[in-house]
């Protein structure tokens, strides 16, 4: 089962298509899987067909190489093993946008701003992208965490001692 789109598109066009449907789902609180499955549609993709709203479709690994491949901003994170890959969990839009950009998400949230203004211009937030490669630990040795009872140390607090 292999997933197509519209070959014809640019990219500059599929990237406006990702930003429209991510924003939209976060202004609207939908889960990411909507996401996907309007991004789909959006970009003339049979996988809206093969998957539909099937949520646990949209997080296999077919799905996400083919996503990985588009190459899209906003959407990929540094992995564990370096690669910048879109690895989802399954939750909703605007916490996503709000762990990668705060200020877009305060913009998504307010009433008074139109979502045709901030998918117009959405390249001048600053998104931060995750690190999942995570820092190197500490070695824990056992004579820094090592627990002395203060009050053991002198017997001015033992009352059993006649003061």
């Amino acid at each position: 089962m292999s997933l197509n789109y519209n070959k014809d598109l640019s990219k500059k066009e599929i990237q406006a298509a990702w930003d429209y449907a991510l924003l939209s789902g976060a202004k609207h609180g939908v889960k990411m899987y909507r996401v996907f499955y309007d991004f789909m549609n959006a970009i003339g993709s049979n996988a809206a067909d093969l998957y539909g709203l099937n949520y646990k479709k949209y997080y296999e690994p077919e799905f996400q190489d083919f996503f990985d491949g588009l190459e899209l901003n906003r959407c990929r994170d540094r992995q564990r093993d370096g690669r910048l890959s879109c690895g989802f969990k399954m939750n909703d839009a605007l916490s996503f946008v709000g762990a990668r950009c705060l200020p877009l998400q305060l913009a998504l949230l307010d009433k008074r701003v139109d979502l045709d203004e901030i998918v117009a211009n959405v390249r001048h937030y600053k998104w931060v992208r995750k690190n999942h490669t995570g820092k190197k630990q500490k070695k824990r040795t056992n004579d820094s965490y090592r627990y002395v009872n203060l009050k053991s140390l002198t017997f001015k607090n033992q009352w059993s001692t006649v003061k």
